[in-house]
């Protein structure tokens, strides 16, 4: 199994001599640890056997369609169809050439630093509806990260509703690691893993001067724990631009989650030449034990738990000195 994303590494819940309601309080950072872990996509990973594509594609200076690609302009009239004798790629070969262009987007990046921004809210469901969401964590947290295994986070703000113990002076955090891969967006493309999901291709679009395929999957044994969804693959450089998850029937970790009822993840490009995530959305289902241990710390845990996280103000590739890492806070 890949390493978790930077912003899912490493929760620190505080001390580790505490009286019971300290202790109690682990449970409320266990929790988020799970649903960050969750948001980045590395609980269970895997990929599908492929089928084939159909043969029939347009010529010309342009993209590489097929006559039966989704084009509602041709519906219209104002693209003319062209039949011609060339083969379209295969989904194997799909799958093949994202495995690949994220291989080669990762080997681009040799730093980065970016301020990581999240916000946690719940709120309750009960037999006339959901309630109001309320805000119970926010932080803002500046990112340092180098290969081959260099970090450092900087704490720039931090509130939290869930209140410290007077004998627990380390509120819950999120700390990145040094992991940079963001393998965790492209779980399902790992060639080991594959037969795992059934893959189909669901949709293409025309996006300027190339093909947006979006491709969905599932997994292929309903005893599997393992998530359903879709990605959007950009035919340009052949990474993955969005990326749509859950386990709606099914928990990774039941005796914490109930389900985990939807996960986003969207990139962004940085400089013209960087692919990298830039906000992870994400919402999960406590189970009911859980919610009653919180209450015996008299630490309110809402029912459903929104997760929102946004990594912003990127500095790619700008040569960051290895004494930016030195220092009892910085990670190594």
């Amino acid at each position: 199994m890949n390493a978790p994303p930077a912003a899912a590494r490493r929760l620190v819940p505080g001390a580790t001599r505490r009286p019971a309601p300290a202790r109690d309080r682990v449970l409320v950072a266990r929790i988020l640890g799970l649903l960050l872990a969750a948001a980045g996509g590395v609980l269970f990973w895997s990929i599908p056997t492929a089928r084939g594509g159909s043969s029939r594609e347009p010529r010309g200076s342009g993209p590489t369609l097929a006559l039966e690609d989704t084009l509602r302009a041709a519906a219209a009239g104002q693209v003319p169809e062209i039949l011609v004798t060339a083969p379209r790629q295969s989904l194997d070969e799909i799958l093949r050439h994202v495995q690949e262009g994220e291989a080669h987007r990762d080997s681009l990046i040799q730093d980065q630093a970016y301020t990581l921004l999240l916000r946690l809210t719940g709120r309750e469901e009960g037999g006339g509806g959901s309630t109001r969401p309320e805000l119970y964590l926010e932080t803002a947290d500046r990112i340092y990260q180098k290969r081959p295994s260099r970090s450092r986070t900087v704490h720039l703000k931090e509130w939290s509703r869930w209140k410290k113990d007077r004998n627990d002076d380390e509120p819950v955090r999120v700390n990145a690691g040094p992991d940079m891969s963001e393998q965790f967006v492209a779980f399902a493309f790992d060639p080991a893993l594959r037969a795992r999901f059934i893959f189909t291709i669901e949709d293409r679009k025309l996006v300027g001067d190339h093909v947006v395929y979006i491709l969905g999957f599932r997994p292929r044994s309903d005893i599997d724990l393992l998530p359903a969804g879709r990605a959007w693959v950009d035919t340009n450089d052949f990474v993955i631009l969005r990326e749509e998850f859950s386990y709606r029937d099914r928990s990774p970790a039941p005796l914490f989650l109930q389900s985990i009822d939807s996960c986003v993840l969207e990139r962004t490009l940085v400089d013209q030449r960087y692919w990298v995530v830039s906000r992870v959305l994400a919402r999960v289902t406590v189970t009911d034990p859980v919610r009653w241990m919180g209450r015996l710390s008299r630490q309110k845990i809402p029912k459903v738990l929104d997760l929102a996280l946004a990594r912003e103000e990127w500095i790619v590739n700008g040569g960051m000195p290895d004494s930016l890492f030195s220092g009892p806070k910085a990670a190594r």
